[in-house]
């Protein structure tokens, strides 16, 4: 009996480890875990640990763009608003290049972000990608919002 018992809260712990929300504030340490007490540092990095059906929350300020969205289904990039975060402080910057490249994913959402300098296109969208959402956005100093 103890045994199904820890054995049981071990595949708890696990289940809930491996399905976390990222979060992202942009003058942190890079290799903090990504945990709401330990945001990283890029939005890069929280791509690199993110779980299919989770959120990446970023605090307010400006992130560097040129960002590959990972082939992860029904992941959110979306500005933090209980940490202050709207679409007005929140800047994904893609120095003339896109800001996101999504190239299959099924179901990513981005909300409440502005989008500068976003070349061509701010998010570069593949035909392959479905069900893509973007919401409460704004879109400065980019040729087109999405391509």
């Amino acid at each position: 009996m103890k045994n199904k018992i820890l054995l049981s809260l071990f595949i708890i712990f696990i289940a809930l480890s491996a399905s976390a929300d990222i979060y992202v504030h942009p003058n942190v340490n890079y290799d903090n875990t990504g945990v709401l007490s330990s945001p990283v540092r890029t939005i890069q990095k929280a791509f690199e640990n993110i779980t299919a059906s989770n959120n990446i929350y970023l605090y307010p300020g400006t992130y560097t763009g040129d960002i590959d969205w990972p082939f992860i289904d029904n992941v959110s990039l979306r500005s933090y608003q209980a940490g202050g975060g709207n679409k007005d402080n929140v800047f994904i910057d893609g120095g003339g290049a896109n800001c996101i490249r999504m190239f299959g994913e099924t179901g990513p959402r981005i909300d409440g972000i502005t989008f500068i300098n976003g070349g061509s296109a701010a998010v570069h969208i593949e035909n392959e990608s479905e069900n893509v959402v973007i919401e409460n956005c704004k879109f400065i100093g980019t040729a087109n919002s999405t391509q």
